[in-house]
């Protein structure tokens, strides 16, 4: 059933985060105690600019926001030793993305136990 408005779309949206996130904390987590040392995350598609510009800008937010969660002072990446590395054409990303991405690197640039490749823009080629 699709949704009706606006609003059920957005508590959609939410919902499929909340998700999206429980599932790669646990997918990290096994990963960590089965001394993976690096991942690879694929957080944003070029494709994904095409969408309504209200959309684009709900998703800028979000990254903004949990870049700014993961260079938190005391925050998680740093209590495990891990390193975040974002991969893809930043300049494409909103100015405030850009700087959250720097700080989460900076901040987690020494870290050494386990890396995270956040990929940006993966294109998908033809076969």
């Amino acid at each position: 059933m699709l949704p009706s408005s606006w609003m059920e779309i957005d508590d959609m949206r939410k919902v499929i985060t909340e998700e999206f996130k429980k599932v790669t904390t646990k997918m990290l987590e096994i990963c960590y105690r089965l001394n993976i040392k690096c991942v690879s995350v694929f957080a944003f598609a070029i494709d994904n600019f095409n969408r309504p510009e209200d959309e684009v800008e709900a998703l800028m937010n979000l990254a903004e926001k949990k870049l700014i969660e993961l260079s938190s002072h005391g925050s998680l990446l740093n209590k495990y030793g891990v390193r975040l590395n974002v991969v893809g054409n930043v300049a494409l990303l909103p100015e405030s993305v850009q700087r959250a991405v720097r700080k989460a690197e900076r901040i987690t640039r020494h870290n050494t136990a386990f890396v995270v490749v956040l990929q940006l823009f993966k294109l998908l080629m033809p076969l």
